[in-house]
């Protein structure tokens, strides 16, 4: 293919702006590598073959929202899979309009293919499948899946053979690439620990509680053995429905109590077993996706954002503080010894100075202003006085 550049230039030994794949993939300090393979690919991809390809920001970020992107609806199309077996096994209807979008996609996939490999063309098809599938999805939460999973499958083979998905097939009979589902050990528990919320943020957010019906879900038997292996996502499921029945058992603020131990699930408790509940407006389920890199990164940012407004309430709240107790010890001095410095060398009666230490009187505006001061601090002295009483 054609050189690589960066900032304009080809990237070369002699210019030394090079980059090795190696180094790219290598992890940094935080344990995060600089790019993944999927990522180098998606950049290559997104560029002709024949010309070169230019490193750039705005292609990097291309290339991480193109990845979201598919990811996203791989996740959407794995819950549509495991939560409506039927559909999984019924064909679509080739008059569906997804159906014919689908058709028109692959032939413009088998098009852009035959004129010399145009994947940049290839790859915008994808997205705007992928724009449409979720449009679908989002208009009209009971649409006919079957044609969303048949496009699931279809993107999921031709990523394979773009070398997107690891070392998988493209006959694979999965939906998505690498990273997109939890870990097999956990489905069992987590899906269905997933429902069970969904039900109880339900129920908490429209006020509306059943304690009959979340009982009965908080007396469900665990819905596989549990063994060494799997015991973190055994407790999880366990652990949450302990706190349902708890919840249940209080006189009052059960709405609120339920709605966070749904957020701590989530944010918690799934969250350090590298799983994450995406809630979706109703009547759509919460997706279950595993933590990703980029995941780690926003809420490490935004943690950080919110530890930094924190310490800067803190010292805020600390300079007031200091500001208030040094008012207050200033308040402590009488009016009439508030200018009994070496800087004045006579007073009135009212501790005013009327001579400068060198005999000079006291210009007539810098006395007004003492005066000004003096009265100012009359009154800060008589409140800090019956303060004192």
């Amino acid at each position: 293919m054609g050189h690589l550049s960066v900032q304009g230039q080809k990237m070369s030994k002699s210019l030394k702006n090079f980059t090795s794949i190696r180094e790219a993939l290598t992890p940094g300090a935080d344990g995060t590598p600089p790019w993944t393979s999927r990522m180098i690919r998606i950049v290559l991809l997104l560029g002709s073959w024949k010309d070169g390809v230019e490193i750039t920001e705005g292609l990097v970020n291309l290339s991480k929202a193109w990845e979201e992107k598919i990811t996203n609806f791989f996740l959407k199309a794995i819950d549509i899979e495991l939560s409506d077996k039927d559909t999984a096994n019924n064909p679509p209807s080739p008059s569906h309009p997804l159906s014919i979008a689908l058709e028109k996609t692959q032939k413009e996939t088998d098009a852009a293919l035959c004129d010399s490999f145009n994947t940049p063309l290839v790859m915008q098809s994808i997205s705007n499948l992928v724009t449409e599938a979720n449009s679908a999805i989002s208009t009209d939460p009971n649409t006919d899946t079957a044609p969303i999973l048949s496009i699931a499958h279809w993107i999921t083979r031709i990523i394979t053979i773009f070398g997107l998905n690891g070392s998988a097939s493209p006959d694979t009979t999965t939906i998505g690439w690498e990273g997109v589902s939890i870990p097999t050990l956990a489905q069992p528990f987590v899906y269905p620990l997933s429902q069970i919320r969904d039900e109880v943020r339900r129920q908490a957010r429209a006020k509306v509680v059943v304690p009959e019906v979340l009982e009965k879900l908080a007396s469900q038997p665990l819905p596989a053995a549990s063994t060494p292996e799997n015991m973190p996502y055994a407790t999880a499921y366990q652990t949450f429905q302990s706190q349902i029945k708890t919840s249940l058992a209080q006189p009052v603020g059960v709405e609120t109590e339920l709605l966070r131990l749904s957020d701590s699930l989530r944010d918690t408790v799934l969250w350090d077993l590298d799983i994450y509940l995406e809630d979706r407006d109703a009547p759509l389920p919460a997706l279950v996706r595993p933590v990703d890199a980029n995941m780690k990164a926003a809420r490490a940012a935004k943690e950080h954002e919110a530890e930094e407004k924190r310490l800067a309430k803190q010292r805020r709240l600390a300079e007031e503080a200091a500001k208030k107790a040094a008012a207050a010890e200033k308040a402590k001095v009488r009016p009439q010894d508030m200018f009994k410095t070496d800087e004045f060398a006579e007073w009135d009666a009212n501790g005013v100075p009327t001579k400068l230490k060198g005999g000079d009187d006291v210009p007539k505006s810098r006395r007004k202003k003492l005066e000004k001061d003096w009265k100012a601090q009359q009154g800060a002295h008589e409140r800090w006085k019956n303060e004192q009483k």
